[in-house]
């Protein structure tokens, strides 16, 4: 779940969701991905049906498609997931959020934002965090 890619399809087979551990490391949100999974399989089985093609080279491509889709995604919440390990910093970024309705907000939208989420992982967010009130 977005620490290391992972073969989710082979000769006669393709993974989603859960099976494909495509939960969102730190939300635990997986319904979006299963669905764009579960989308994205049908339109590959479909073309390995046209083609008589089941071997995993052949559904490599359905790895690639999601891959390309969902991976920065998994790979940035597996980071924010990984600041939760830091309590003190997780406590200080709750509290601030607590005390700063614009923050707040901020942190809402980065649920839902991969751009602004990724703003989690730069040490000058913190920096700005400390020195802005």
């Amino acid at each position: 779940m977005g620490s290391k890619k992972r073969k989710i399809s082979g000769d006669g087979f393709m993974l989603t969701g859960d099976a494909a551990s495509m939960i969102d490391p730190f939300t635990g949100e997986g319904i979006s991905n299963a669905m764009y999974c579960g989308m994205t399989a049908a339109l590959v089985a479909g073309e390995a049906l046209k083609q008589n093609r089941f071997d995993a080279d052949f559904l490599q491509q359905y790895d690639e498609k999601i891959y390309k889709r969902l991976w920065d995604e998994l790979k940035l919440s597996h980071t924010m997931q990984k600041l939760c390990k830091f309590p003190w910093l997780f406590n200080f970024v709750i509290n601030k959020a607590e005390k700063n309705r614009t923050f707040r907000e901020t942190i809402s939208c980065m649920f839902d934002d991969v751009d602004l989420r990724a703003k989690f992982k730069k040490p000058s967010f913190y920096f700005k965090l400390l020195f802005n009130h």
